[in-house]
């Protein structure tokens, strides 16, 4: 069977159903069809996309348009599918036409009032995690916080989400889907062989500095059971958003979403805390310190980068610019962000800021130099595609 052309009409669902009954769309051939059409316009992905909208649209399963390959579509279903084709085909982000995105094995609701989660800003969940583990497994002996529960829940989780063509052959993959998937077997195993009997803990306080959509604080939430998060947005409308996606992972008691601008609305809520009546109804034993982990993915992109044709139409057109643009040099809110953060930091805590490659020298020289931080724990960690995206560091003590 030949796959239809994305762009002819003769070849339309709407036009061989009319012309041909016996040419019936079933999800083999539709999934074909759409993956050739986001393919000729170099969207990225396009089985995911293909494989996103098609369950979007019939209500099914993933592992679903493997196991029935042959049901027919529906009037309806097709006439919803040939809305959000044109659209995709127009760059528009699948995650927004689905409101829906994966990150760190959870689904979250998104749409244009927010950033749409990448995979590189797991990173930052990762090793914010593994902070808190190694901290605890140092101070006791075993993982503490009901970590080995949810990191085993964890493991079964991420895998289908962050590779969400894991019952594609292999063959019919591209090289980088099939990186993506070796990628989410390798982080799999990785997280069951950190899993463990344990004791709910209490005691971890983490910031998310620009929460956006909250994937960060909810992940950390999620992974963590005894840590408490503040989860900070200028923008009031991200932060409806993020406190959606929070009640609906069931984690609201545990995260304290504030509006304001990078570390004002932390440093008070920081104080607020010192009170121990709200210290103990936050899960503390005493008054924090400090923070243990502050996370951020600020607004990152140069304007260099934004306009000279280094970001996508579908970035450019559709996301938040709030969420995005950076400033001449992309520091203008990473620069204060690693400035004021570590003076919020425990002894030994942990900053992670998801920063743009440009500008990895330049923040990780200002790490190094700065007085409060650990020299010899400053530096830049790469993605998993290679790019040079976060800033890890530690404040000096033990």
């Amino acid at each position: 069977m030949t796959t239809p052309a994305p762009d002819s009409t003769s070849n339309s669902p709407a036009a061989a159903e009319a012309a041909a009954p016996v040419n019936v769309w079933t999800t083999r051939r539709l999934l074909a069809w759409m993956n050739e059409a986001f393919a000729s316009k170099g969207i990225d992905s396009p089985r995911v996309c293909a494989e996103m909208l098609l369950t979007h649209v019939t209500g099914q399963q993933r592992l679903q348009l493997y196991t029935a390959p042959d049901r027919q579509a529906s009037d309806s279903e097709l006439a919803a599918l040939r809305s959000l084709v044109s659209r995709a085909l127009r760059h528009e982000p699948v995650q927004y036409l689905t409101n829906e995105a994966a990150f760190f094995g959870h689904r979250l609701f998104v749409d244009r009032r927010v950033l749409i989660p990448r995979p590189c800003t797991e990173l930052l969940v990762e090793h914010a995690v593994q902070h808190i583990t190694r901290a605890a497994m140092n101070a006791q002996g075993h993982i503490v916080g009901g970590l080995g529960e949810s990191l085993a829940r964890q493991a079964e989780l991420a895998p289908a989400e962050a590779s969400s063509d894991q019952n594609t052959p292999d063959e019919e993959l591209s090289d980088d889907e099939r990186t993506k998937r070796e990628i989410a077997q390798r982080r799999s195993e990785l997280v069951k062989a950190r899993a463990g009997r344990s004791q709910r803990g209490r005691g971890v306080l983490i910031a998310d500095v620009c929460t956006g959509s909250g994937c960060m604080a909810i992940a950390l939430a999620k992974a963590l059971p005894g840590a408490h998060i503040i989860a900070t947005d200028i923008s009031p409308d991200a932060l409806q958003v993020a406190s959606e996606n929070a009640q609906r992972l069931g984690v609201t008691e545990r995260i304290t979403f504030i509006e304001g601008s990078l570390l004002e609305p932390v440093v008070d809520a920081l104080q607020a805390l010192q009170d121990p009546a709200r210290a103990s109804a936050a899960g503390f034993n005493q008054p924090p310190v400090g923070f243990d982990v502050i996370v951020s993915n600020p607004p990152y992109i140069p304007d260099h980068e934004w306009t000279g044709g280094l970001v996508d139409d579908n970035v450019k057109l559709h996301e938040p610019t709030l969420a995005l643009r950076g400033g001449a040099d992309g520091l203008a809110f990473v620069a204060p962000i690693l400035q004021n953060a570590p003076a919020l930091l425990k002894p030994a805590g942990l900053l992670l800021i998801e920063i743009a490659a440009c500008t990895a020298n330049l923040v990780a020289d200002a790490a190094r130099q700065h007085e409060l931080l650990d020299q010899s724990t400053a530096g830049i960690v790469r993605d998993l595609e290679g790019f040079e995206r976060m800033l890890k560091a530690t404040r000096r003590g033990s």
